[in-house]
């Protein structure tokens, strides 16, 4: 019989990495997922996968997973931490342990591929939406760390020309069933209310995460792949765009409550104080407001679609198993 192929997965537990794991058992991989001893594993109990309970913080232990694998996608990062310091050891530590774990491996993975983020990136327009090859102008703490995490990826790879390619994803919004994030925007349009940010419209890249498993995928199996890409399932789309196919969805109207910058700039900054003593955070502080209140936050991903890359789910496709997720789940 022939032995599958097989991979390891960071964060297997969360949104991005228990779609992920389906989508690899899709095509016949061998899957070993990485949490921590304390992860809830509700999202992956029922797949036919190994998850082993070790963590990221011990390269040795990581490095008896890793090894043998075909493809290592290291999903796991922060996306809310309450300083510097827990972005950078959960977006640019963690990830060095992963590539050092890699490096113990008697028999290496061909490739290393990672998620990042467009917040890595800049603010764009409609006109230039922002390519791998602009320049980096992170407006946040978490964007920061992302590109301080590509940043040390490019220096590491630099220092070990041994070490396998390393391919990073940079995504847009991410969406779709489980997802947490843009579930209180989808909330809120079912309870009526359109929370619009400043009077001019403001466009965003959208991928639906079946979308980013496949454009994940493609980066690991692809031969020539390395360094940084961006791919999405909707290029621009207005919130407002947004906020009206939710509404269609959900048979729900609603009404638009326009919110001045200056007042968003100050939710957050309130926001973000309070955050200091809540055991759970808000998610909106001074940073995301800060994300909240450009003009465009829109990519350009002809680099990958140019190794074939090709999304299947528009939002007006990808908004109907999203909302039947939450409303199979009674959450809205």
């Amino acid at each position: 019989m022939k032995t599958k192929p097989k991979i390891a997965i960071t964060g297997i537990n969360g949104f991005v990495g228990s779609h992920l794991a389906e989508f690899a058992l899709e095509s016949g991989y061998d899957i070993h997922g990485v949490i921590r001893s304390t992860s809830s594993t509700v999202w992956i109990d029922h797949l036919d996968i190994q998850y082993h309970r070790i963590g990221l913080k011990d390269p040795t232990a990581l490095a008896e997973v890793f090894e043998g694998c075909d493809y290592v996608f290291h999903i796991a990062g922060v996306t809310n931490a309450k300083d510097y310091d827990g972005y950078y050891q959960g977006n640019v530590a963690l990830t060095k342990g992963v590539y050092d774990a890699v490096k113990q491996c008697k028999n290496p993975p061909k490739k290393i591929v990672v998620t990042s983020s467009i917040a890595a990136g800049a603010p764009s327009s409609l006109k230039a939406p922002h390519r791998e090859s602009d320049p980096s102008s992170p407006v946040s703490t978490y964007g920061i760390s992302k590109f301080e995490m590509e940043s040390m990826t490019q220096s590491y790879v630099e220092r070990h020309a041994d070490l396998c390619p390393i391919a990073l994803l940079r995504a847009p919004i991410v969406y779709g069933p489980r997802d947490t994030e843009m579930y209180a925007f989808f909330k809120s349009i079912g309870q009526g209310l359109f929370p619009k940010v400043g009077r001019q419209e403001k466009h965003v890249s959208l991928i639906y995460v079946r979308d980013l498993c496949k454009a994940l995928m493609l980066l690991a199996e692809h031969d020539d792949t390395r360094g940084v890409y961006y791919a999405h399932s909707d290029a621009a789309i207005s919130w407002s765009e947004i906020a009206e196919s939710t509404s269609q969805t959900l048979n729900k109207k609603y009404i638009t409550l326009t919110i001045p910058h200056i007042v968003l700039y100050f939710v957050g900054r309130v926001s973000g104080f309070m955050n200091r003593f809540r055991s759970r955070r808000s998610v909106l502080d001074i940073e995301k407001a800060r994300e909240g209140v450009q003009s465009a936050w829109v990519c350009d991903d002809d680099k990958i679609r140019a190794l074939g890359y090709r999304h299947d789910y528009p939002f007006q496709k990808g908004i109907g198993p999203t909302i039947a997720y939450y409303q199979q789940n009674g959450k809205l």
